[in-house]
């Protein structure tokens, strides 16, 4: 029997990995996630560990005595710690790349830079700053465009801020002086004007698999207002960005393989796994906004809800280095999905919501991230709490087949009406 660990971060992505493997009878699928998770405990076929993933020796001591034929870390800054180095050195597997490559996503001026020598027209202007000082201010007030604030590394919460130049300006400074006396080191970029497109690209470490278009709605608030979260729903398909040149996706899908190509040479492992690419269309060209190095979320639910055969097929075609012998892997369907959250998400990190029901759902839709279980109820806390994922022939459709499900959950609750539109 095959073993697969699954290293959760106890969101709707995570919930749809471990539903795939708990349906193959010859796989053992074993969790270690951050905090308790219900919903994907009772999917666990092997063993299940709630531990502090930033302990990366606990963690890789857990998967050594599994001995597993692969893992798949669906948290993300755990690669950054280095897991997939300290596993090669004990010959396990692991779907994702090395510390050194995960710097694509960890390092936004290591990303910047190594865009710089790919091509530098893909870049916006920038700049990073480890202290502030006149410089800082200087380089702020030379924007004509808004401003976008970033802290270099991965960070929990907000990660970018955007402001905006006529209005907001002093409210850039003071958020870039905030920001580099808690993280160290942030980096500030013009804001592009154009539409936002992201494009997923798996490999083996020599072949490439590519999927469709994916839009994410990352502010928590309709009408593309608020902070940006990490995901509030994503759309995803072969036929629903008309308005995209008809030469883009093949740009972007030789540029994923362009940086896949690079970040090979810079170490003797190869990249094994995802890589999300965010990117803006303008008028001046392609931009790359950012690089992920992580099974995205929410929109690996739309990748994956669009694939022709079970998402088990995919991971052991990236851990047995054999994806080019995948045929007709995504359909022509539209799969659009969105995230729950509480009323108060990240304006109150202390907020739980209200009790939520799910007694009238689809179960096949849903897919459970961090909530709070208790006395046999469930209870959203300041997080994505859970998210509907559907398809359908076009974006309308799916979308209403999502909010006809999520007007059966009952709870104090708040999710973007407008994605998808």
């Amino acid at each position: 029997m095959k073993k697969v660990v699954l290293i959760a971060a106890a969101t709707g992505r995570d919930h749809m990995i471990a539903k795939h493997f708990s349906m193959q009878s010859e796989v053992e699928l074993s969790v270690i996630i951050w905090t308790e998770s219900k919903f994907i405990r009772k999917l666990c076929t092997g063993e299940y560990h709630v531990v502090d993933l930033n302990d990366i020796q606990q963690v890789c001591d857990i998967i050594k005595k599994i001995k597993p034929d692969f893992v798949i870390p669906g948290q993300g800054d755990i690669l950054q710690h280095g897991l997939t180095n300290i596993l090669n050195e004990s010959n396990i597997l692991c779907i994702g790349p090395t510390k050194e490559l995960a710097q694509i996503e960890g390092s936004k001026t290591f990303m910047r830079t190594f865009m710089e020598k790919i091509d530098a027209s893909l870049n916006p202007m920038h700049q990073d700053f480890f202290k502030f000082s006149n410089a800082v201010l200087k380089f702020i007030n030379s924007f004509d465009s808004d401003i976008v604030i970033k802290c270099d590394h991965v960070i929990s919460g907000p990660r970018v801020r955007i402001f905006k130049r006529d209005s907001e300006l002093d409210n850039a400074i003071n958020d870039a002086k905030l920001w580099i006396k808690e993280y160290g080191h942030i980096i500030i970029e013009e804001f592009i004007t154009g539409e936002e497109i992201a494009l997923t690209t798996y490999t083996d470490g020599s072949n490439f698999l590519h999927t469709p278009f994916t839009k994410n709605y990352k502010r928590v608030f309709e009408k593309n207002v608020g902070e940006n979260t990490s995901g509030m729903g994503s759309v995803t398909g072969y036929n629903c960005f008309d308005t995209l040149p008809k030469t883009i996706y093949s740009e972007i899908r030789n540029l994923n393989e362009i940086v896949l190509n690079e970040l090979n040479k810079l170490t003797k492992y190869k990249y094994i796994g995802p890589i999300y690419g965010e990117f803006i269309v303008s008028k001046t060209g392609l931009k790359v906004i950012e690089y992920n190095c992580r099974f995205g979320n929410p929109c690996s639910l739309n990748i994956f809800s669009l694939m022709n055969f079970s998402i088990v097929e995919l991971f052991e075609a990236l851990a047995y280095k054999n994806i080019h012998l995948l045929e007709n892997v995504f359909n022509n369907n539209i799969s659009v999905s969105a995230y729950v959250v509480p009323e108060g998400y990240t304006l109150n990190e202390k907020n739980v919501g209200n009790e939520v029901d799910f007694q009238n759902i689809n179960e096949n839709t849903y897919y459970y991230g961090n909530m709070l279980f208790k006395d046999q109820k469930y209870f959203l806390k300041n997080s994505r709490a859970f998210a509907v994922c559907e398809i359908g022939g076009s974006i309308e459709e799916a979308r209403n087949k999502v909010y006809n499900e999520l007007r059966k959950v009952e709870g104090n609750i708040h999710y973007r009406k407008d994605i998808g539109i």
